[in-house]
C-alpha cells in the first residue's frame, strides 16, 4: 500500500506541476467532484482507492483518488485557454474588502465585502464565477448577485470579453459567497443571459507573468434589465491586477443618464484578501 500511496502522490505532485503558473488552487476544482462520468486514469489495474490490507476501499485512499481526477480535469480544461484568460480568472477569483478607502473616505465609500468563487459552469470555453456583496455591518445580507462568464473574444485589441448573466432567483444563492456548498446545484437553466451587459477586456503586462486588465463597455451597448418589476440600468467596468480590483460599477438613471448608486466618485477600491 505504501508503494500505492507514493505512486499516487508523484502522479498528483506531476499534474499539479503541469498546469499554468496561473491555475487555480484545488479549492476551486472540488466543485467539479461527481461532475464527470469519464475517469482519466482507467487501467487494467485495481483502482488506487483499493486497501490491499482490508480487501476492500479505504476512505483516505478514495480522497487522494477524487483529487488527481480533480487535477486532471483540470489540467484538461485548461489546455486549450489562454495564459491569460487563465490568468484574469485567478486575478478575479477571491475575497475582496475596501477597508482602507473607507476609513479614508466614509461618507462616499461603505465599506464592502466582495466574494467572486469560481463556479463549474461554461467549462468548453469560459471560466466561470459567482459574485455577491455586502456591507461589513450586515455581512448576513449580501446582494447584487450575478454571474460572470470569461471567454475569448473577437477582436485582436481586446482578445478576452466578459459576459454577465442574471439569477432568476436571487435569493435562492444568496450567501453564497461565504457558504459556496450553495453553489454545487447551480445550473445553466437557473441564469438568465443579459444580452447588453458586456465587457471587452484588454491586459498590459507589467512583469513577467504579471498584468493588468482593463474591462469596459463596448460603445454602443447599454446594460439594462428588469429586477422586481423595475428596470434596471448599470453603467460597468473594472480594472484588476494580481492584488487588486477596481469596480467602476455605478447605478444610471433611464432619464437622467446620470449615476445614482456606486462609483460615482471614483472606482470602489477592492484589496484581495483570499484567493480563490
Amino acid at each position: 500500500m505504501l508503494r500505492m500511496l507514493r505512486a499516487t502522490f508523484f502522479i498528483f505532485s506531476r499534474l499539479k506541476a503541469n498546469l499554468p503558473s496561473s491555475g487555480f488552487r484545488i479549492g476551486y476544482w472540488s466543485l467539479v467532484i461527481g461532475k464527470s462520468q469519464s475517469h482519466p486514469l482507467h487501467s487494467s489495474h485495481p483502482p488506487i482507492s483499493h486497501s490491499p490490507l482490508t480487501g476492500g476501499y479505504d476512505p483516505s485512499l478514495l480522497k487522494i483518488q477524487a483529487k488527481i481526477r480533480i487535477k486532471c480535469e483540470c489540467a484538461s480544461q485548461f489546455m486549450n485557454f489562454s495564459p491569460h484568460l487563465i490568468a484574469l480568472g485567478k486575478y478575479l477569483a477571491g475575497e475582496f474588502d475596501n477597508r482602507e478607502q473607507a476609513l479614508a473616505d466614509p461618507a462616499w465609500y461603505v465599506h464592502l465585502r466582495l466574494w467572486q468563487r469560481p463556479i463549474n459552469l461554461f467549462t468548453e470555453d469560459s471560466i466561470t464565477l459567482f459574485a455577491e456583496q455586502a456591507n461589513l455591518v450586515n455581512l448576513d445580507r449580501p446582494y447584487r448577485q450575478r454571474i460572470m462568464r470569461l471567454m475569448p473574444g473577437h477582436d485582436a485589441d481586446a482578445p478576452l470579453q466578459l459576459q454577465y448573466y442574471m439569477l432568476k432567483d436571487p435569493s435562492s444563492l444568496s450567501g453564497a459567497g461565504r457558504n459556496p456548498a450553495l453553489l454545487n446545484t447551480l445550473t445553466l437553466d437557473q441564469l438568465d443571459l443579459l444580452p447588453g451587459c458586456i465587457l471587452t477586456i484588454t491586459q498590459q503586462t507589467l512583469a513577467h507573468n504579471s498584468y493588468k486588465f482593463v474591462a469596459t463597455q463596448p460603445p454602443d451597448t447599454c446594460c439594462r434589465f428588469i429586477y422586481l418589476s423595475q428596470s434596471i440600468q448599470v453603467s460597468l467596468g473594472f480594472a484588476a491586477t494580481a492584488t487588486d480590483f477596481n469596480s467602476y460599477d455605478k447605478g444610471i438613471d433611464s432619464d437622467t443618464g446620470k449615476a445614482t448608486w456606486g462609483a460615482i466618485l471614483g472606482p470602489y477600491r477592492y484589496t484581495k484578501r483570499e484567493q480563490y
